[in-house]
């Protein structure tokens, strides 16, 4: 037996186990912590952020209507199956769709909308004097899109494996510029 105030080796053995994984685990939860802030404002904006996408309507034309936008009158109610001896009835009009008035999807007047072609595909932009709004990008065949935001600036590349074309769209310390990099 040990004596009177000192553990025996397999406890000491215990403690020392339980010290190692909790010192492992502060560590995991503390680097796990720091990827988060490094990678929070990417995924961010990746994820989160409405890429602000604007429908150009040639003039004179409709814009489309949206399905959101379009309103049924709501069906009757069905009544019981109908007797042998009831009258047949007449067939009813079938309920039209009501169009509630809403905004031209147009850029504001302020913007110009430019269509840059790179190697991987096509990105359009919706340019303001201190602004800038991602139109649409389409990719060629195989490219893939990748979208990076933050306060000021963002960037469009279009990707097939390690070669690319990048549209960088920058308003936070001047006029708005585009930058557009083949790699």
């Amino acid at each position: 037996m040990a004596p009177k105030g000192t553990a025996s080796p397999i406890i000491q053995r215990m403690r020392r186990a339980i010290g190692y994984a909790a010192a492992w685990l502060g560590a995991a939860v503390l680097a796990s912590g720091v990827s988060w802030l490094g990678v929070r404002e990417v995924l961010h904006g990746a994820v989160f952020d409405d890429p602000g996408v604007v429908t150009v309507v040639p003039r004179g034309e409709r814009p489309p209507l949206a399905v959101s936008e379009t309103t049924l009158a709501s069906p009757a109610p069905r009544s019981p199956a109908p007797s042998r001896t009831a009258a047949p009835r007449a067939p009813r009009p079938a309920p039209t769709p009501t169009r509630s008035p809403r905004p031209r999807a147009t850029p504001p007047a302020q913007t110009d909308v430019r269509s840059y072609t790179v190697r991987g595909g096509r990105v359009a932009l919706a340019l303001g004097p201190r602004s800038a709004r991602l139109v649409s990008a389409t990719p060629n065949p195989g490219y893939q899109v990748k979208t990076w935001r933050n306060k000021g600036w963002f960037r469009v590349d279009l990707v097939n494996g390690p070669r690319g074309s990048a549209v960088i769209a920058m308003w936070h310390d001047s006029p708005t510029r585009v930058e557009v990099y083949e790699y």
